[in-house]
C-alpha cells in the first residue's frame, strides 16, 4: 500500500552454497544497499545481482538476499517476506576422453619381463568437489594373465582442467611363437561427480607385437651362433631354420 513518506530498507546478499571466495556471484556493493519507495506510491524496486560466467561443473548453488534496517518516519509499515534466495543453475559440461600415443598403441612384447602400455584419461573442464572413474581391460586376442596383467580399476580426478590420469596395461614377454595380439581398455562409471560430467566410452586397442626370432639348429661349423652372426629370421608359421617353428635367444647347435 502507498505510504504518505518515503520509506527506506536495506538490501543485502550473502554467501549459502554460492561464494564470493569461489567467484559465483558479485555481492552487492556497498554491503547494505539502500532501497527507497517514494511516498504515495507502490512502485517496485529491482536490485540486480550478478552471477559470474565459468565453465566449473558443479552443483546447483543458492545466494541469499535479505532487506532490513526499515525507515518510515514511524509509520506503521511492517516487513512481509524479508528474505530470499536466488538459485544459480549449473549448465556446464565435461567430458573424460581416453587416448593413446598411437591407434593402435602397439609395442613388440619382449622375451622376457614386461612392457608397459599407457592409456591416458584427461578431463576437459573442470568439476567442483572432483570424482572418480572406472575403467577396464579385455581380451582380444591377448589373453590375461599370460599374455598381459588384467588392470581394472578406478581412477580419481581431483577436478581441474584439462587433469590427465594414467593407466598402465603389462604385457608379457615370452619366447612363444605367436600372431600379434590386442587387448582393449575402457572407461566406465562415473561416480560422485554432479551432473553434467561424462565418459567417452570408445575403447582403444593394445596390439602386442611377436617379435620372436627363429636361429638356425645346424651344428656351430656352419656360424649358428649370433656371435658368429648367425642365420636367424623373424618368425613365421609358414617358414623356420631347424626342425620346428620357435622363438630363440640364439643359435641352437647342439638341438
Amino acid at each position: 500500500n502507498p505510504v504518505d513518506v518515503p520509506v527506506t530498507v536495506q538490501f543485502t546478499t550473502a554467501d549459502n552454497t554460492a561464494t564470493d571466495a569461489d567467484n559465483d556471484y558479485e555481492p552487492v556493493a556497498p554491503a547494505n544497499q539502500t532501497v527507497s519507495f517514494l511516498a504515495n506510491t507502490t512502485m517496485a524496486q529491482t536490485i540486480n545481482v550478478t552471477v559470474n560466467n565459468d565453465n566449473k561443473v558443479e552443483a546447483d548453488e543458492v545466494f541469499n538476499v535479505s532487506i532490513g534496517t526499515l525507515a518510515a518516519s514511524s509509520r506503521n509499515v511492517t516487513f512481509g517476506t524479508s528474505s530470499r534466495t536466488g538459485t544459480i543453475i549449473n549448465d556446464d559440461a565435461a567430458t573424460v576422453t581416453l587416448s593413446a600415443a598411437a591407434s593402435p598403441l602397439q609395442f613388440p612384447e619382449g622375451n622376457s619381463g614386461t612392457t608397459n602400455f599407457v592409456f591416458t584419461a584427461t578431463l576437459n573442464n573442470p568439476v567442483q568437489g572432483g570424482f572418480q572413474i572406472a575403467y577396464t581391460t579385455s581380451d582380444g586376442l591377448a589373453l590375461t594373465p599370460e599374455d598381459y596383467t588384467d588392470n581394472d580399476g578406478t581412477l580419481t580426478f581431483t577436478g581441474n582442467a584439462n587433469e590427465t590420469q594414467n593407466i598402465t596395461v603389462q604385457a608379457k614377454g615370452d619366447l612363444k611363437v605367436e600372431a600379434n595380439e590386442s587387448f582393449f581398455v575402457a572407461l566406465g562409471a562415473i561416480t560422485n561427480a554432479p551432473t553434467g560430467v561424462t565418459a567417452n566410452t570408445t575403447q582403444l586397442q593394445g596390439l602386442i607385437v611377436n617379435d620372436e626370432l627363429d636361429w638356425g639348429d645346424a651344428p656351430d661349423s656352419y656360424n649358428t651362433l649370433s656371435a658368429n652372426n648367425g642365420a636367424r629370421h623373424n618368425t613365421s608359421i609358414a617358414f623356420h631354420l631347424g626342425a620346428t617353428i620357435d622363438g630363440d635367444l640364439d643359435g641352437q647347435p647342439t638341438a
